[in-house]
């Protein structure tokens, strides 16, 4: 009978408690693909990054949720998901400075057909619950916004609408995850929400776009939907001759609507600003003719200035860089600045320090560690460009956490650790009582994998866990 010492270390991480003006660019990446189209700042001023990487142990793709300091130094990362594949499309920081993340999965049901999840973790990242969120049909999770109520709207799509066709989601859920009602919204065809906003008034504005079996093409689409009576208030398309998207809003001063997206024919893709009244009537439309292939997908306004964040390729390298634009309140242009290397980068996610500068997120294949990395740039507000890029930042500084979930569990956990601290994805665990004695040991498990705990009693363990490539770590077990 093994007995373990136990030793409690505790590390406390301090973000700085104001912006400062440094430029930077950093890349982050585990595996051999990493997604980052959400990024904010949190309570304590860091920087919460989500996104989908296939660097645990997955050979699909799992949630990850990554937080940096606001000179983007790594401070830990988790991941979340199962056997299938597990996409993240949006992460809000909630009151008690835990997460939650939506998006979608299909590893939880028996057929894969797809489903909205949500995953909910405390203030470091770790599992609190998830649920899976849906119809009988595909559903897919695309937005999410914190309410005042401490609950969420979510928006996306959903094929269980009965029509046959995907029409535009919104959901609404108490504190808990447990939805309250849910609305189908149908353009003129198959319809995608991307993005939802709270409005001042109490509704919730979303955008996307709807299919027009007329031109056979994608029109860009906007909504406004009641809080009270879950229906909608008014929708917007907008009729141009060639496909057109919008994937961000948000509210101007006067409750007006600044839309953002793309605008193309079979050649060329175009940006686009667009601005609607308070009751969904077009007051201005501004499409930026620049050559090549170009698009807005996130926006934020800073006094009814419009800044956006996308992607050229007919600025910088010459193929996809970065663009950061800012636009005057009628949607003309100011100033603008481009970040990327030899090979691509898209821009997705956009937020604003409180000293007006800027820090942004999405994805490269220029620069390492990965196949395609998370790539986040920070710069002031006269836009200066960083010098140099800081490359596999180091992750090591979270070698001592892992995510254990369930926690508290009933008959099995799962354990989710950085794919490079493992051989091949494979682990030991061992498992002990707070009193040091062992009750399992040596269980061989891949990363992600069920352990199977249904024999142990109630209680609390401590779980060891070791691996070819890492020292040992270790970490508390709720069992009920």
């Amino acid at each position: 009978m093994r007995k373990l010492l136990l030793v409690q270390l505790c590390l406390v991480v301090l973000c700085s408690g104001a912006f400062s003006q440094a430029v930077s660019i950093h890349t982050y990446g585990l595996g051999s693909v990493n997604e980052a189209p959400c990024l904010r700042v949190t309570l304590d001023q860091c920087f919460i990054i989500e996104g989908t990487t296939t660097g645990y142990g997955n050979s699909q793709t799992d949630f990850y949720l990554m937080k940096t300091d606001t000179s983007g130094h790594f401070l830990w990362a988790r991941a979340f998901g199962g056997g299938f594949l597990d996409n993240a499309n949006s992460v809000v920081q909630t009151p008690d400075s835990g997460y939650l993340i939506v998006g979608y999965t299909n590893s939880f049901s028996g057929n894969h057909d797809y489903d909205g999840y949500i995953v909910r973790t405390d203030k470091n990242g770790d599992f609190l619950w998830d649920k899976i969120i849906g119809t009988a049909d595909w559903d897919f999770i695309s937005s999410v916004q914190l309410l005042p109520d401490s609950g969420f709207i979510i928006a996306g799509n959903s094929y269980g609408n009965g029509s046959g066709l995907s029409a535009g989601w919104v959901v609404k859920l108490n504190a808990a995850g447990t939805k309250e009602w849910e609305k189908f919204v149908a353009g003129s065809g198959t319809t995608e929400l991307k993005n939802i906003i709270l409005l001042s008034n109490g509704n919730y504005a979303a955008c996307g776009w709807t299919f027009d079996p007329s031109s056979q093409t994608e029109k860009a689409f906007a909504t406004e939907i009641s809080s009270s009576v879950h229906d909608t208030v008014w929708t917007f398309t907008f009729n141009g001759q060639y496909t057109n998207h919008f994937y961000a809003l948000r509210e101007f001063s006067d409750a007006g609507l600044a839309l953002t997206g793309d605008f193309s024919n079979d050649s060329v893709h175009y940006p686009i600003n667009v601005r609607l009244s308070a009751i969904g009537t077009l007051d201005w439309l501004q499409i930026y003719y620049l050559n090549g292939h170009n698009a807005y997908y996130d926006l934020a306004l800073r006094n009814d200035s419009i800044v956006n964040l996308g992607y050229s390729t007919s600025i910088g390298q010459g193929n996809k860089d970065f663009h950061l634009v800012i636009h005057d309140s009628l949607g003309t242009y100011l100033d603008g600045t481009s970040f990327g290397g030899a090979s691509d980068e898209t821009g997705y996610s956009l937020a604003l320090f409180p000293d007006c500068g800027y820090v942004s997120c999405g994805t490269t294949t220029s620069y390492g560690p990965s196949t395609q990395s998370i790539y986040i740039t920070r710069t002031d507000c006269a836009f200066t460009t960083p010098v140099g890029v800081t490359i596999n930042v180091d992750e090591v500084h979270d070698q001592n956490r892992i995510s254990i979930y369930p926690n508290p569990a009933k008959n099995y956990f799962k354990i989710s650790m950085p794919d490079k601290q493992v051989s091949a994805g494979v682990f030991t665990v061992d498992i002990f009582t707070l009193s040091g004695i062992e009750v399992q040991h040596g269980i061989h498990v891949m990363n992600g994998s069920q352990t199977d705990i249904s024999n142990l009693a109630d209680g609390i363990y401590l779980v060891q866990i070791s691996g070819s490539k890492s020292e040992m770590m270790r970490a508390l077990l709720i069992k009920n």
